[in-house]
């Protein structure tokens, strides 16, 4: 997968801890089946893994790929008007 660029980032909680981590991955740009191609690489990239996969829906881009492990330890906040 020479052609597939991985940004990663480590996921923490609020002592700093290492609790998950979230990784991009982007590449098949000239593959005839780019949807296959970027399947076989999160393939790859996670083995067997519990993870969670998103794709880029609205744009229909089959290059981009956002992989994120361990998010069901995450704790998580109640939305109330943060921004991005």
């Amino acid at each position: 997968m020479k052609d597939v660029d991985i940004y990663e980032q480590e996921l923490f909680d609020a002592q700093g801890n290492v609790k998950g981590k979230m990784a991009i991955l982007r590449g098949g740009l000239n593959q005839d089946n780019p949807v296959a191609y970027m399947n076989d690489a999160v393939h790859k990239y996670v083995g067997r893994k519990m993870h969670s996969q998103y794709i880029e829906i609205s744009m229909d881009n089959p290059w981009v790929r956002i992989v994120v492990s361990d998010s069901n330890v995450l704790k998580f906040k109640k939305f109330t008007d943060q921004t991005l």
